[in-house]
C-alpha cells in the first residue's frame, strides 16, 4: 500500500489553519490524489476488504462510518475557504489589472479555475462598467441568459443535516446552560465509564481516545456533557 499522507488530524490542522489566516495557505501538489487515497483506505477498512487490518466490531464500524463523514465535511469547509480566497485574489487582479497577485500557493486546479475566474471577471468589468462610462450600452450578450439552476444537494450534506447523535460534531455542542466563556475554558479532571473514540470538542482542539476508568482534563463543557451522558465521573 502507498504511504499516505493524509490523516484525519492533518486534515483537521489543514482546516484551521486556512480559517485562521487571510492568506491562501500552501498544499502538498499532491493533495486531492492523497485524499483520494486515503478514502478509498477508510472505505476499504469499513467493508473488511483490507487484509491487512483486522475484522472489525459493528460498533468499531459505525465509528469510522462517522469519522468519513467528517472527514467528508472537513473537506468541503477546506474546499469553500478556498474557493473564497482564490475568488477574491481573482477580484483583486482584474481591478489592479497587476500581474503581482501572489498565486504560489494555488493547486494546479485552482490556477485552473482562478484562470477562468480572471476571464469572466474581466469580460463583464470591460461589458458592463468600461462601456457605461464611455455612455455606451453593455456588450454582454444577454440572448441565451437564463437563470442558474441550484445544484443538487449530495447525500452527504444532507447527512450532515441528519447527524446522528452518535456523531463527534453533533453530541459535543455547547448546551445553553454552558455558554460563558469562564465555563468552557476551565478544565476539569473526569473518569472515563466506557471507552470513548476520538473527537473534536467545541473548542475545535482533538480529545481522546479514552479507555474505560482512564482519568483526563478537559474543558468543563465537555465534561459536564460526559458526566450528563454516563460515560464519565467527576474526580
Amino acid at each position: 500500500m502507498v504511504d499516505v499522507k493524509i490523516t484525519y488530524e492533518t486534515l483537521f490542522d489543514l482546516l484551521r489553519r486556512e480559517k485562521g489566516r487571510n492568506e491562501l495557505q500552501g498544499l502538498e501538489s499532491t493533495f486531492y490524489t492523497d485524499v483520494i487515497t486515503y478514502l478509498k483506505d477508510k472505505q476499504k477498512i469499513l467493508h473488511g476488504q483490507d487484509s491487512k487490518s483486522p475484522l472489525y466490531s459493528r460498533g468499531e464500524q459505525e465509528k469510522i462510518r462517522i469519522q468519513i463523514k467528517n472527514i467528508k465535511k472537513i473537506l468541503r469547509e477546506l474546499y469553500e475557504l478556498r474557493e473564497k480566497k482564490i475568488l477574491n485574489l481573482a477580484v483583486n487582479k482584474v481591478k489592479t489589472g497587476s500581474d503581482l497577485v501572489d498565486t504560489s500557493n494555488l493547486l494546479a486546479e485552482e490556477r485552473s479555475f482562478f484562470a477562468d475566474a480572471c476571464t469572466l471577471l474581466d469580460k463583464y468589468k470591460q461589458g458592463v462598467l468600461e462601456q457605461t462610462l464611455m455612455m455606451e450600452s453593455s456588450s454582454i450578450d444577454l440572448k441565451n441568459y437564463s437563470e442558474p439552476i441550484r445544484a443538487s444537494r449530495s447525500s452527504d450534506e444532507d447527512e450532515e443535516e441528519n447527524t446522528t447523535e452518535n456523531s463527534p460534531s453533533n453530541e459535543f455542542k455547547p448546551a445553553t446552560e454552558l455558554n460563558s466563556e469562564t465555563s468552557q475554558s476551565e478544565s476539569v479532571k473526569i473518569k472515563v465509564l466506557c471507552d470513548l473514540p476520538k473527537f473534536v470538542g467545541t473548542d475545535k482542539n482533538i480529545y481522546g481516545p479514552f479507555n474505560k476508568n482512564d482519568e483526563a482534563e478537559v474543558p468543563s463543557n465537555i465534561a459536564m456533557l460526559l458526566v450528563k451522558k454516563g460515560r464519565a465521573s467527576s474526580i
